[in-house]
């Protein structure tokens, strides 16, 4: 209470006898309530928007997830008030919220290629940054070739590791191992090599009528099987269909088998 300019009472009720006239002034001014914002954990993420509030004042607060963390919620006092990422409210009073982060994970998928070229293992789910290690065993009769993903070759080591950061699909390539005993060794000429397509293939002493033939792309992968019949010794392979690169041709005959090496341009 002021009179004058003066205080002459604190006291919202004001009792003093009347001795003369008096002009008095009631003076009010707006609560202020302070809102207090953390992050959980301190690592997950940034708020914004804490501070000293009017009362009936909007309160904007802002949740930043830092790298490789989600904003899950809002809470206060353990219980979730807001999903958003910004929470607007009216100040009515003190508070102390919470934005809440997790880390994001990822699921990591391994298969093999040729399926009984062998097995892998260490797909999963893991948490963001956190070490994958895959590992490719081949199967007997077969070889490791690489780990490829959307088709490029990531690494040529049995055993992979990487940092987690996004979700990855990866294959194990293996290939076939052709033992031929010295003794049952076949040479077979293949030309033109490289080839724009079209290839002959001529098999020294070659007295079968029928030759099964199997070609395998530079990660182990079989795309063509066909059986060739011929009364000579010469046959006419057409690859026109298969893409440019390095592939491997083999030719079973007479319960023997040949391999050779041929560049598609």
């Amino acid at each position: 209470w002021t009179e004058n300019g003066d205080v002459v009472s604190t006291e919202a009720q004001y009792s003093f006898t009347v001795t003369s006239n008096r002009t008095l002034t009631a003076n009010f001014e707006l609560q202020t309530f302070v809102i207090t914002a953390t992050a959980s954990p301190a690592a997950g993420g940034t708020v914004s928007g804490a501070g000293t509030y009017s009362y009936n004042q909007t309160a904007i607060l802002t949740a930043t997830p830092a790298t490789g963390y989600d904003f899950v919620s809002w809470t206060e006092n353990g219980d979730v008030v807001s999903t958003e990422v910004q929470y607007s409210f009216t100040v009515t009073s003190h508070r102390t919220l919470t934005a809440k982060f997790e880390l994001q994970t990822f699921v990591i998928t391994a298969t093999a290629t040729p399926a009984a070229g062998g097995t892998v293992s260490g797909a999963g789910t893991y948490s963001y940054n956190q070490t994958a290690t895959l590992t490719a065993t081949p199967a007997t009769g077969y070889n490791f070739v690489s780990w490829t993903e959307n088709g490029d070759t990531v690494s040529v080591d049995s055993t992979y590791v990487f940092a987690v950061t996004a979700d990855r699909e990866l294959t194990a390539n293996f290939r076939l191992i052709i033992n031929i005993p010295e003794h049952e060794t076949y040479r077979a000429l293949v030309f033109p090599n490289p080839t724009n397509g079209i290839v002959s293939i001529r098999i020294k002493d070659w007295n079968s009528k029928t030759i099964a033939i199997e070609i395998y792309n530079s990660v182990g992968q079989c795309v063509m099987t066909c059986e060739e019949t011929a009364t000579e010794e010469l046959i006419r392979l057409n690859l026109s269909s298969l893409h440019p690169g390095m592939y491997y041709l083999t030719m079973r005959f007479n319960n023997r088998f040949v391999t050779e090496r041929i560049v598609l341009q």
